[in-house]
């Protein structure tokens, strides 16, 4: 008998979400695997409440979850454990600000972000990375805007 691991990454809506337009967009997904979807969003649901309820009330963005299933010969689950990340940098910059299209060459777009915009996304990822340094994180979110060919203009105070 062989297991092996699968992983999959899933965007999956927060707890205010309709109940049955969460299970039907997973159900494709988890059905083959033989994941339960209720059950599954049973222990997503109790693990945003205990751990991200309030950025969920907050902001309600979809969340990046990781599935990582121990499957057996057959192709079924016999395990699982969710990982949630948060969204990603492209995403909520367009979710805070009118940037509708971000640019695939630094330097070519003229937009720029101010500071507070680069801070919230920092609190918003730092949830799920208690242990890197704010700074790190901000310099590394600083990056990928100016990957996408944005510029961070810096609040005088």
């Amino acid at each position: 008998m062989s297991y092996s691991i699968l992983k999959m990454i899933v965007g999956v809506k927060n707890t205010g979400s309709n109940k049955d337009e969460r299970i039907a967009s997973l159900s494709a997904i988890f059905g083959p695997r033989g994941i339960k979807t209720i059950d599954f969003l049973a222990k997503f649901d109790n693990l945003i409440n205990s751990q991200y309820k309030d950025y969920a009330k907050k902001f309600g963005y979809p969340f990046n979850v990781k599935v990582l299933a121990f499957m057996d010969s057959k192709g079924k689950a016999l395990s699982y454990s969710i990982e949630v990340d948060m969204p990603s940098v492209s995403y909520l910059l367009k979710e805070l600000t009118n940037i509708s299209k971000l640019s695939k060459k630094p330097g070519t777009n003229n937009n720029r972000v101010e500071e507070d915009i680069v801070e919230k996304i920092v609190d918003i990822k730092i949830l799920t990375r208690p242990l890197l340094q704010r700074d790190k994180l901000k310099k590394s979110i600083i990056g990928t805007l100016k990957s996408c060919g944005l510029d961070v203009k810096k609040i005088k105070t």
